[in-house]
């Protein structure tokens, strides 16, 4: 079995947030577009970064330094330190990118570069795609959860990296159409234990797609007819509600001693996001969401 030490600590550039030019398209280009088309050299600058190895004096051009870019959905590059890693909203595409420079600061060769990818503990929540040279693609398939993956350089031991990844749903931005209209319902019937009408349901969806979920859940949770409904109802029967409306079953044991406690603390909005966040029902909008 071939033996690895990884190596992160001075393996890339510490530069995440700082966005870099879309490849093949427009900046924050639509989800699901390829973003290949040009080539790595022309969308990561050159900058300095620690020397890993003894390059020598190589005629050909030897791979030095490198820095890895990811991208999320087809959307703007960002620098990585695969040290931090990355959290995705469930159903997000993730893309990492390698790029490497040679001895004398140059882009090195793409067609020389070659990643490889292993798994590990992650092939339960992700749909990883065979590494492309220097690029690799991920798909969150799972409602939440962290795993890690091991990336290296076939070749050179300086070149390894583990690379921790989370799905989390609090890392969305916005919700589909079919998305935010089963979450509203939900939160109707949940909070208010009806139906939602046309005039008020239009608007919740749009503030729902735009990722306005806290407001919105703030919004029904402080509304009068939310408040006035609770007049004698049981914190429990509450809960069993929520449950029914959102993850469409009733309460269970571990449901109660999660939250009843902050029902009766009057914590309603809390409740009601932790549940929206929750893998479970995160895999509810995948099923029922995803297919409409």
């Amino acid at each position: 079995m071939r033996q690895r030490t990884l190596l992160a600590a001075v393996s890339a550039t510490v530069l995440l947030g700082c966005s870099l030019p879309s490849l093949g398209g427009p900046p924050g280009g639509a989800p699901g577009s390829s973003p290949a088309t040009a080539p790595v050299s022309a969308t990561l600058p050159a900058v300095s970064t620690p020397v890993l190895q003894d390059c020598g004096n190589w005629s050909r051009s030897v791979l030095c330094d490198v820095e890895f870019a990811v991208a999320l959905d087809g959307g703007r590059w960002q620098r990585l330190d695969p040290r931090e890693g990355v959290t995705v909203a469930p159903g997000q595409r993730l893309e990492i990118l390698l790029h490497g420079h040679d001895q004398y600061g140059r882009d090195f060769p793409e067609h020389r570069l070659l990643l490889v990818l292993e798994p590990r503990d992650c092939g339960q929540l992700f749909d990883i795609a065979q590494p492309e040279r220097a690029r690799v693609s991920l798909q969150a398939v799972a409602g939440g959860g962290n795993c890690a993956i091991d990336l290296w350089i076939p070749g050179n031991l300086n070149f390894e990296w583990r690379v921790p990844l989370a799905i989390s749903p609090a890392a969305r931005s916005g919700y589909s159409r079919a998305e935010a209209e089963l979450i509203v319902r939900g939160l109707y019937l949940g909070l208010l234990g009806r139906e939602p009408d046309e005039p008020s349901f239009a608007p919740a969806v749009v503030e729902v797609q735009r990722g306005n979920l806290d407001s919105q859940v703030q919004a029904m949770t402080g509304s009068a007819e939310f408040l006035q409904g609770l007049v004698g109802v049981a914190p429990y029967d509450l809960l069993d509600r929520l449950y029914r409306g959102l993850l469409g079953r009733p309460v269970d044991p571990g449901g109660v001693r999660t939250y009843l406690n902050e029902l009766e603390r009057r914590r309603y909005a809390e409740v009601v996001l932790r549940i929206l966040r929750s893998p479970e029902f995160e895999e509810r909008l995948a099923r029922e969401a995803g297919s409409a």
